[in-house]
């Protein structure tokens, strides 16, 4: 095996004239097999190198290219790159294997909520302006309107996004992703080019892995990095102010108001302020491309699966939405009591758990202010114990008439749908469009969206 030292001026240089006889690159490890090349980033620490080599034992690539050096013989023809070239040399690689179709235009959308819900709706008025996308973001990809392939992140790694973009964007004029903080501070989207990009907002999340604000911010900023000098990052007029504020950047630029006249022939979706914004960000990314937007194209929008998804029957009313931060939370419980001014609303909610722990009592905090009853249970609890999370919350509330903890969320939303009265508005917010909760780390199916119309079938009966 060549040691780190020597290997170094070659893979940063790029140079991978000497792959001849490797016919693929993946970054799974069970892919691996004699023409297959293995990009491999090896964590810190005896525990990661460990499961490498017990992987290893099983199966053989070709070559293995690896972010640091084990130390030790991993039994294969091994390669190693420094950690500050690992996206450089990556980024090589793909070309090479997965080349970027010439004529495929690429958008982004990043911010702390409404990604998904831009990206979709910029994916949709693309397709009715006659243009073919597709998406890519927390719904997975996605064209003409349906989900077709699934992947588990908001930006998927490197290696995978480029092999989505060859073979999604062959046939594609256009697509949009979800650029996410973690994603651009691990330089996933790594030599792409964006046409524009826009910033939806910013608000506090993610302090588990950014650690401060400040550190979430500029990760976040590092979008400007990958839009072409001569496009902009968009901004909604709500939060021009603090992002202008904040960032020095001179392609921050404000979004167009819609007229009276166009906003009054909405769909229910977009009354609430901040999925107004979202479709101002969608109207300016596609407009990008030479697209013009005519009102017919908005009268025929439809919310993603998860955000906002609305039943009504018998007079009750039940929303389900994927808010899961303080700033998303706030904006559907604000919204949902001035859309039903005057009705009694009831919020279900948790928080998931080995996440920020600082936003849950501020969730909690701010289901006291737009709510008449709150009922906290369960979300994705992961390795915590669901009752320290649930407690979380509750240490946020303080006094509420009508206060009430059930950590099992399917036998918690059962229970609220079984008593809601004629009048009643409940928001189930956290899970949107996932079909499952995570406990320890294994995936239990359930939805509430199942849940909800499983049980409005029965009332109807």
């Amino acid at each position: 095996m060549k040691n780190d030292e020597s290997i170094r001026p070659l893979l940063k240089s790029g140079d991978v004239a000497w792959l001849t006889s490797i016919k693929r690159l993946d970054w799974r490890i069970e892919k691996a097999a004699s023409d297959v090349l293995i990009a491999y980033q090896l964590a810190d620490g005896p525990d990661a190198l460990q499961k490498l080599q017990t992987r290893l034992k099983s199966v053989k690539p070709g070559l293995i290219l690896i972010s640091r050096n084990p130390g030790v013989e991993l039994g294969c023809p091994t390669w190693i790159a420094r950690e500050s070239v690992w996206p450089q040399l990556l980024h090589t690689l793909c070309d090479r294997y997965f080349p970027m179709p010439s004529k495929l235009k690429l958008l982004a959308v990043t911010g702390t909520n409404g990604k998904t819900t831009t990206a979709d709706l910029v994916l949709q008025l693309g397709e009715a302006a006659g243009l073919k996308g597709f998406s890519i973001g927390t719904l997975g990809v996605r064209q003409e309107g349906g989900t077709v392939e699934e992947f588990g992140l908001t930006t998927p790694g490197q290696i995978q996004l480029r092999q989505m973009l060859a073979h999604y964007g062959a046939s594609a004029d256009f697509t949009v992703m979800e650029a996410s903080s973690h994603a651009l501070e691990q330089e996933r989207v790594y030599g792409l080019s964006f046409e524009s990009a826009a910033w939806t907002n910013f608000t506090q999340d993610h302090l588990d892995y950014h650690g401060t604000m400040e550190a979430y911010f500029k990760s976040k900023e590092r979008i400007f990095d990958y839009v072409k000098n001569d496009g902009f990052v968009f901004v909604p007029s709500g939060q021009m102010d603090l992002l202008g504020r904040l960032s020095k950047k001179s392609r921050l630029k404000k979004v167009a108001p819609l007229s009276p006249d166009i906003r009054n022939e909405l769909p229910v979706f977009f009354k609430a302020r901040f999925n107004e914004e979202n479709l101002l960000c969608a109207i300016s990314l596609i407009e990008t491309l030479g697209v013009v937007v005519k009102p017919d194209y908005l009268k025929v929008l439809q919310p993603p699966p998860g955000r906002f998804y609305i039943r009504e029957w018998k007079g009750k009313t039940a929303i389900v939405d994927f808010a899961h931060t303080p700033d998303a939370l706030e904006n559907i419980l604000r919204a949902v009591k001035e859309t039903f001014l005057g009705h009694n609303i009831i919020v279900l909610f948790g928080c998931g758990g080995d996440r920020d722990r600082t936003k849950r009592p501020l969730m909690g905090k701010i289901a006291a202010q737009f709510s008449n009853e709150i009922i906290v249970t369960s979300d994705n609890p992961r390795t915590e114990d669901p009752e320290r999370i649930i407690q979380d919350i509750v240490d946020g509330v303080g006094q509420h008439p009508s206060l009430s903890r059930e950590v099992d969320r399917p036998k918690a939303v059962r229970a609220v749908l079984s008593r809601l009265q004629t009048g009643d508005v409940l928001v189930m917010a956290g899970k949107g469009h996932e079909d499952y909760i995570l406990k320890g780390t294994v995936k239990v199916p359930y939805s509430d969206i199942t849940e909800l119309d499983n049980h409005i079938s029965k009332e109807k009966g």
